[in-house]
């Protein structure tokens, strides 16, 4: 039997603010490619994400730092013989998680470590979708079980275990700091609608946007700094940054839609954005606040001043055809 998470839940409903420190957006856009979404980056600043070609397949990229000044600079992701390819996240080793179809339809998930492959295929999952990873290898992610329900999941140590808030009709978990803190979403049988938690030492915590009727926890930083997005009454979805106890909402300027993705240690975010002729580009968001002196975050300011260990890039030796069932 696979080893499980569940514990009671608590509510986190707060004040919104508007506006979330000075910011800067940057538009991410494949070239040639009809839609690019930005999912994660690094604390270096290497940013991974998904784009679609003009004969509409499915790639990853990856888009290391300081290479941003052309549109020649993006290394794409094809997992061998997948007829589509997805991505997932990317640690500080440059340890890549994500996602392929093969050709019989099937969705398994990858790690890409030194620029080999391997599996990673919950036991006896009829899907398996990897998210993002952290420092340590930690990955988490979501599958469909046997009993055809939805269900998150970690893999930590060459071990599953299962994710699901209890009561809930579904657990998708989508980020995992050092620490081991988990966010994502849940949909509620109660009113049929999904809820950001937070899963921290066995206990969830629902994150809920006010006024939203979705919302969604997407990454978490060592510092416990939170982004996703959240749709309101008018069907509009926004990103947000949960920060200190305080959701601050944003918008890619002049976008109709944006969905906030990724976060690192600096408050760099990123995740995509539809613009008003519905086409869909990838956006890095920097912070300009004044905390960030350095490119660090003052631990005296962070919801949680919790050190981090070393990063150990040599985690995943010899990975070739490991996490399969």
């Amino acid at each position: 039997m696979t080893p499980r998470l569940l514990i009671l839940g608590v509510l986190l409903s707060v004040g919104l603010q508007a506006h979330a420190d000075d910011q800067t957006f940057r538009t991410i856009n494949v070239p040639e490619a009809i839609l690019t979404r930005a999912i994660d980056l690094n604390a270096g600043g290497d940013i991974v994400g998904r784009y679609d070609s003009v004969d509409r397949v499915i790639h990853s990229y990856l888009l290391r730092a300081g290479e941003r000044s052309s549109g020649n600079d993006f290394t794409s992701i094809d997992f061998p013989g997948a007829v589509a390819t997805g991505m997932g996240g990317i640690n500080g080793c440059r340890d890549i998680s994500g996602w392929y179809r093969n050709t019989d339809g099937q969705t398994r998930g990858y790690l890409r470590h030194e620029r080999q492959f391997s599996l990673i295929d919950f036991p006896s999952a009829n899907f398996t979708q990897p998210a993002k990873i952290n420092d340590s290898g930690d990955i988490v992610g979501w599958y469909d079980g046997v009993d055809g329900g939805h269900h998150g999941f970690l893999l930590s140590q060459d071990r599953f275990f299962s994710i699901d808030r209890p009561d809930a009709v579904a657990t998708r978990a989508n980020g995992i700091n050092c620490h081991g803190d988990i966010v994502g979403f849940y949909t509620s049988p109660e009113d049929g609608r999904d809820h950001g938690f937070l899963l921290r030492g066995g206990e969830f915590t629902t994150l809920d946007i006010p006024g939203a009727i979705r919302s969604e926890a997407a990454g978490i930083t060592s510092h416990g700094d939170i982004v996703g997005h959240y749709t309101n009454a008018d069907n509009t979805t926004h990103g947000y940054l949960l920060r200190r106890g305080q959701f601050h909402s944003f918008d890619f300027p002049d976008a109709i839609s944006t969905q906030a993705i990724g976060i690192n240690a600096r408050r760099d975010i990123v995740g995509f954005y539809d613009d008003a002729d519905h086409l869909t580009h990838g956006f890095l968001r920097s912070s300009e606040s004044d905390e960030r002196g350095n490119g660090n975050q003052n631990t005296e300011h962070d919801n949680d001043p919790r050190r981090c260990p070393p990063t150990a890039c040599s985690h995943f030796p010899n990975t070739a055809g490991r996490f399969q069932r």
